[in-house]
C-alpha cells in the first residue's frame, strides 16, 4: 500500500506576478490584478484595491506570458475574472464593464473575436 509519504511531492502551482519596486521585490496574485494599461514601452499594473504601479514591461509581452488575460484593445489587457458584462455594442464604441465599475474600450477587431 502506498502512503502519502511514499508519493513524490507535487509542485504547488500558484499564479503570481513578480513586482519589483525599487530595491524591493513583491509578489502579487494574478487574481488581484484587474488589468494592465499601456504607457508607451511601459505598462500600468492596476490592482483590485485601486493601487497602480508603472512597470517596465510592454503590454504585448504581458499578453503573451499571462494566462487568463485578454487583450481587448491596443492599450488594455484585462483579467477575464474581472469582466462583469459582455461587450456593449449598442454604444458608438464597444466597451466591457469590469467588476470594479470601470468601462474599458474594446477595439472593433478584438470585439469581433470576443463575441
Amino acid at each position: 500500500m502506498t502512503t502519502l509519504r511514499d508519493r513524490p511531492a507535487q509542485p504547488i502551482k500558484v499564479a503570481v506576478f513578480t513586482l519589483r519596486i525599487g530595491a524591493n521585490t513583491d509578489w502579487v496574485y494574478l487574481s488581484q490584478i484587474v488589468r494592465f494599461e499601456a504607457a508607451g514601452s511601459y505598462s500600468w499594473l492596476i490592482l483590485k484595491d485601486g493601487r497602480k504601479y508603472l512597470i517596465a514591461i510592454h503590454l504585448a509581452r504581458l499578453a503573451r506570458q499571462l494566462p487568463g488575460f485578454v487583450r481587448v484593445h491596443r492599450s488594455h489587457l484585462v483579467n477575464r475574472e474581472w469582466i462583469l458584462a459582455d461587450i456593449d455594442i449598442t454604444l458608438p464604441e464597444a466597451v466591457i464593464q469590469l467588476k470594479t465599475g470601470e468601462r474599458i474600450p474594446v477595439s472593433r477587431r478584438k470585439g469581433k473575436a470576443l463575441r
